[in-house]
């Protein structure tokens, strides 16, 4: 039950003295903030700005559990800002930071689209995760083509968690342009100018083997490679 004691010590002022629990500290409004560090995904070494923490959470992903021994490093990058949205922030400056020049290149996860061309199999492009970092591993992408024996259009499928993309194309080069102007999960690269007309054969399953690079994470090939 609440109480409030109200004594006057001068004509009009007086002083409350409440219980703890009634006593709330509300959110200050800031201005320009700047925050570095870990996350597992979203571009590195860039400052983004962010208005809310859903942007946060869609750029940078959710942040781990807390590690329970002291040995390993928990992201910080999602939780320092989740807490700054949660204090009044409203505009923040986010940088990803990650180890090695060469982390990008050594932690993004990659998928050939391949075909046979004069009895050789043939990478005609390459599908590549939007950012480094082990999140894309999760991704699953399969090739799938509308008739078993005289296919004319093929539809890649990607998926991560509940989120879902399709793309159909007759050819390499049209698989290529429909993947750069929709996905949100890769980016097409190394498209084959010289087999660029070659419709993509169809894939049972993604990444059926993997290797490991030396910085530890899993890059992921399908066939062909």
């Amino acid at each position: 039950m609440s109480e409030t004691i109200g004594e006057m010590v001068l004509p009009g002022t007086y002083i409350d003295v409440r219980a703890e629990g009634l006593i709330g500290v509300g959110g200050i409004s800031t201005g320009n903030v700047g925050i570095v560090g870990t996350a597992n995904r979203g571009p590195v070494g860039e400052a983004v700005l962010l208005g809310s923490y859903s942007e946060a959470l869609d750029t940078f992903g959710s942040y781990d559990a807390w590690p329970a021994s002291g040995t390993e490093n928990a992201l910080t990058l999602t939780r320092a800002l989740e807490q700054v949205f949660a204090g009044g922030a409203n505009t923040v400056y986010a940088v990803r930071v990650a180890n090695g020049a060469n982390y990008a290149t050594n932690n993004t996860v990659k998928w050939n689209v391949t075909a046979t061309v004069a009895a050789q199999t043939r990478t005609l492009l390459v599908l590549a995760a939007k950012s480094a970092g082990t999140w894309a591993s999760d991704i699953t992408a399969t090739i799938a083509a509308d008739s078993p024996t005289t296919p004319t259009s093929i539809t890649l499928t990607l998926a991560l968690g509940r989120r879902k993309e399709e793309f159909v194309a007759t050819s390499a080069e049209a698989l290529f342009n429909a993947v750069n102007e929709g996905s949100g999960l890769v980016n097409a690269t190394t498209l084959d100018n010289a087999n660029k007309a070659v419709l993509p054969e169809p894939s049972p399953t993604a990444c059926p083997t993997r290797r490991r690079t030396p910085s530890r994470a899993w890059t992921c090939w399908p066939t062909g490679r």
